[in-house]
């Protein structure tokens, strides 16, 4: 059991081993698609080739009045043979900012998720991984790649390790733990082995996603491949795609023509009642709406939802500051807000601040990892920087005395105190330092067409009204002059 879920792993991981091997022979001009046993997104069933990648190939191939050898065998070969000149293929691929280049995709066709699953009757609520450090404990499987993601977010003292899937499955039926981490291709098969429904278990939070495609040789005709993409489109928008997904994989939402992400950052984004909220939610759902697009909003952590965006195309990314170290890597639609950078120091600190400067020599600056304002004081030479993966972390630090001040945007830090068990009235703000407009995201490869018609939706909205109401709802007293353009 613990080699073929392992195996099913690898597909996220992205190491390069399979057990099941087959034959295949093919002209030199007979397209070949190659992969590796994965249930239930790929195996062998009696010797051919089934699952859900499988019957997604054959919707495609009938779309297109193409044909395709398919082949379930070694993953190093298929992989190989399709960087290869000639009619090569590998399917169930994960895009990587590496392998984006040497090929040629047709996709997502599989959504691969690493997610904290409780049992069904546990209603707790995860919106970030700091909150998740303060579960009491969290099973993983020893040297699984899930196991290694959080060991790589680091400050989880609550897991407990298993040998294998299955024992970190019943651990948690059995209540020794609150959360298990596992991916969600593999709980499926998981759970159909050891005679459970998928009901048995409830998602809590998505820590990490892959987006997998089929990849084609750069030598199959670029005609070709855009066939395929324009026919797996057809297949989404008409609910095929969705019909098929769910067969193979119940309760999981399959991957659409857009993949929208965000993250937990209240008001602006978060989750209320299981469901997208937060003012610029909103705005993005309205803009969907009257642009006549149906995708579900994804909420994962930062880090993931950036990776995700700056990879893959057709990603939107939700809110993003816009500064000039990113300029160039997405598209943009906005301004939806405005927000600026202050530091605060402890309500009883005796500390002053004249200039950036005088805060150079302090011990410990609390910061949180890879947001602008991290980033604008590393820009700015600071080296007394503490980074910490959520914000709330900042605010724990400064309490503590851990660290002499934090940075916060105006924006958003009322919510972020709250959520740390404290008030503004325990903060003082002490120097704003910088001011950046929040957008839209759009992937770099996104056309000048869909830019122009997000951002008319965007001015839409702006004009009729709905941008000031929407806003309104979350942020009373926010000076909307400068988005909506009336500031003299």
């Amino acid at each position: 059991m613990k080699s073929m879920i392992a195996l099913r792993l690898m597909l996220v991981s992205l190491i390069l081993l399979s057990t099941h091997t087959a034959e295949v022979m093919a002209s030199e001009d007979q397209l070949v698609l190659r992969s590796q046993s994965v249930p239930p997104v790929s195996f062998l069933d009696d010797g051919q080739p089934a699952g859900l990648a499988i019957d997604i190939i054959d919707a495609l191939m009938a779309q297109t009045g193409t044909t395709a050898e398919v082949v379930i065998g070694d993953w190093h070969e298929a992989y190989t043979r399709a960087l290869e000149p000639g009619q090569h293929g590998v399917f169930s691929t994960v895009m990587t900012p590496e392998r984006k280049p040497l090929f040629q995709w047709v996709g997502p066709i599989v959504l691969i998720e690493t997610v904290m699953y409780s049992r069904i009757d546990d209603d707790r609520v995860i919106h970030n991984l700091d909150q998740a450090r303060s579960v009491p404990a969290i099973a993983t499987v020893t040297d699984y790649y899930s196991d290694e993601l959080l060991r790589q977010a680091g400050g989880f003292d609550n897991i407990q390790r298993f040998i294998d899937e299955r024992a970190a499955l019943n651990a948690l039926l059995e209540g020794q733990v609150d959360l298990m981490v596992g991916v969600n291709v593999a709980m499926a098969e998981l759970l159909r082995a050891e005679g459970l429904s998928n009901d048995a278990l409830r998602r809590v939070f998505s820590v990490s996603s892959d987006l997998a495609y089929v990849a084609f040789s750069h030598t199959v005709e670029a005609q070709q491949v855009e066939a395929w993409q324009q026919a797996l489109d057809q297949l989404k928008a008409e609910g095929t795609f969705a019909e098929v997904y769910q067969h193979w994989l119940p309760n999981e939402v399959p991957p659409g023509r857009l993949h929208v992400v965000t993250e937990d950052y209240p008001p602006v984004t978060f989750m209320r009642d299981g469901q997208p909220a937060g003012f610029v939610t909103e705005m993005v759902q309205a803009i969907m709406s009257d642009l006549d697009l149906d995708e579900p909003i994804r909420l994962t952590a930062w880090s993931n939802a950036y990776r995700l965006a700056s990879t893959h195309p057709n990603t939107v990314l939700f809110s993003i500051d816009r500064t000039a170290a990113r300029e160039d890597q997405f598209r943009w639609v906005g301004p939806v807000a405005s927000n600026t950078a202050v530091l605060y120091a402890r309500a009883d600190s005796s500390l002053t601040l004249h200039t950036l400067d005088d805060a150079r020599d302090l011990e410990a600056i609390a910061t949180t990892s890879a947001w602008w304002t991290e980033t604008a004081l590393q820009e700015a030479g600071f080296t007394n920087l503490v980074s910490a993966s959520h914000p709330r972390q900042n605010v724990e630090d400064v309490m503590s005395g851990a660290a002499q001040l934090s940075v916060f945007t105006d924006l958003t830090v009322a919510e972020i105190v709250a959520e740390a068990g404290y008030s503004m009235a325990d903060l003082k703000p002490l120097l704003s330092i910088d001011s950046n407009d929040i957008y839209i995201a759009l992937s770099v490869e996104t056309t000048d067409e869909v830019v122009a018609r997000w951002q008319a939706a965007l001015d839409a909205l702006k004009a009729d009204g709905r941008f000031e109401a929407i806003t309104r709802q979350y942020v009373p007293h926010a000076d909307l002059s400068n988005l909506l353009g009336t500031r003299p």
